[in-house]
């Protein structure tokens, strides 16, 4: 540090601004992870029970053509929206690009001469654009993954009432 004390705030200050803006961006990356995660486990779960139901169609079609056509339809559209659902997620889980940063050999090209300030400014605007990037990203597959956990309520909601409509058409 400097024996000059307005030089000595200047570097907390500008070290302050770089941590929170470093801390920021690894959230970001920490959510990243955790929107992935949450949209594979989705696939997985309206994989299953889309693979379940569509060996039920295949297995049973001679059955099920001597149910009512409405009540069949309502077994199409809860497994289509089953199906949606795995598309869903997997538009959130599609892999983009972005940079992370600092980059090494950036630093070393550009900042090897410069003093800790000179390099600690720029490093740290560059680390809040990507930042704001991420964020945005985030917010995409966070949709995503709203729109495939209420096509997967959807579809497990039209199934149901297809076994509802079954059970009562054998009771009738």
């Amino acid at each position: 540090m400097s024996k000059d004390p307005a030089e000595n705030d200047t570097i907390k200050h500008d070290e302050f601004i770089f941590g929170l803006v470093q801390k920021r961006m690894y959230d970001e990356l920490d959510r990243f992870d955790k929107l992935d995660s949450k949209a594979n486990s989705l696939i997985t779960l309206s994989g299953v029970l889309a693979g379940f139901f569509l060996g039920i169609i295949t297995n049973e079609f001679a059955i099920l053509s001597k149910f009512p056509v409405v009540d069949v339809l309502l077994l199409f559209v809860g497994v289509g929206l089953l199906i949606a659902s795995v598309a869903a997620n997997l538009v959130a889980i599609r892999v983009r690009r972005f940079d992370l940063v600092p980059d090494p050999r950036a630093l070393i090209d550009g900042y090897k001469s410069k003093s800790y300030l000179e390099t600690l400014r720029p490093v740290a605007v560059e680390m809040s654009s990507v930042q704001e990037e991420l964020v945005k990203l985030n917010n995409q597959k966070a949709h995503s993954v709203d729109t495939a956990w209420n096509l997967l309520i959807g579809g497990l909601g039209i199934t149901f009432i297809f076994v509802i409509a079954v059970f009562a058409n054998a009771w009738i």
